[in-house]
């Protein structure tokens, strides 16, 4: 199991445990002034990874050195971990409140605005005693969503349904560690949490609590699940005209079953496999 099962779950997957999206851990003062600077500064982040970056391209000590901190500062303060769409419905249903809000990544990276992300435990239209559009004062109204909305369970799930069938996976995050603030959907191009865990190699996430793999009897070889893989876990055989997992590489997002026309993909529990439970 991953390390946030052990320390924020009690041996139990963590982010199913309603306390870790506690009103009371909202209420933390430190914690409530993080988000408000994490949401505002999101810019500057993206600078300091850019710095990272450089590091990398220079191979210096330094950037091993960097890698390491900035591992253990995201966990203490804004780590994640892959989620597929199944835990996605169950931790709709531990949260009262719901608020689909525009992507800031995506606001970053790209400059367009996608209601791509949600907030629990936050009414949506007040955080910390004003309004929550103030955090993205010159954002404007896109056409998708409003800056910030309250949604149902139901609603939510269909939304991030819809997301998947564009591509993007599902990851849950912390506002201060165990406090979980949000679920983001995502993909490599836009998001800076997967730029930072697979281009510059500094963890920011852990893998899924399950795996895929591909039934040969099953697939026809199309390799449409192949370009739906951000992890590039996905191979196609010419010899065999099947493709298959490489599992060492897969985070058990489960995107690529909504491609796979044959139905051929499936997950598993990383914990029962004797090599991938300690890989996280």
């Amino acid at each position: 199991m991953c390390e946030f099962c052990i320390k924020h779950g009690d041996g139990k997957i963590w982010y199913l445990e309603a306390r870790n999206y506690s009103l009371d851990l909202l209420s933390d003062l430190r914690r409530r002034k993080w988000i408000e600077r994490f949401i505002i500064n999101i810019e500057n982040d993206m600078a300091k990874l850019a710095m990272l970056d450089k590091m990398r391209q220079r191979s210096s000590i330094l950037y091993v050195l960097a890698k390491r901190f900035l591992t253990r500062k995201l966990k203490k303060v804004h780590f994640g971990q892959v989620v597929p769409l199944e835990d996605v419905q169950k931790i709709f249903q531990i949260n009262a409140t719901i608020a689909r809000i525009t992507c800031a990544c995506r606001k970053a990276t790209k400059g367009k605005e996608i209601g791509a992300c949600f907030m629990f435990s936050v009414d949506p239209h007040r955080l910390f005693g004003y309004p929550l559009d103030n955090f993205w004062p010159d954002y404007s109204t896109g056409p998708e969503v409003t800056q910030v909305e309250k949604v149902t369970p139901e609603d939510a799930l269909t939304m991030v349904s819809d997301l998947e069938k564009r591509g993007a996976l599902h990851t849950i995050w912390t506002f201060v560690t165990p406090f979980i603030g949000a679920l983001c959907n995502c993909d490599r191009q836009d998001c800076i949490a997967l730029r930072t865990e697979m281009t510059l190699g500094a963890k920011a996430m852990f893998r899924a609590e399950y795996y895929a793999s591909i039934n040969w009897d099953t697939c026809k070889g199309c390799r449409e699940c192949l370009t739906q893989c951000n992890f590039a876990a996905i191979r196609y055989s010419l010899g065999e005209m099947r493709c298959s997992v490489d599992i060492t590489k897969c985070y058990g997002c489960g995107i690529c079953r909504v491609s796979c026309p044959q139905g051929a993909i499936t997950l598993h529990t990383r914990r029962e496999h004797p090599v991938l439970a300690k890989l996280w």
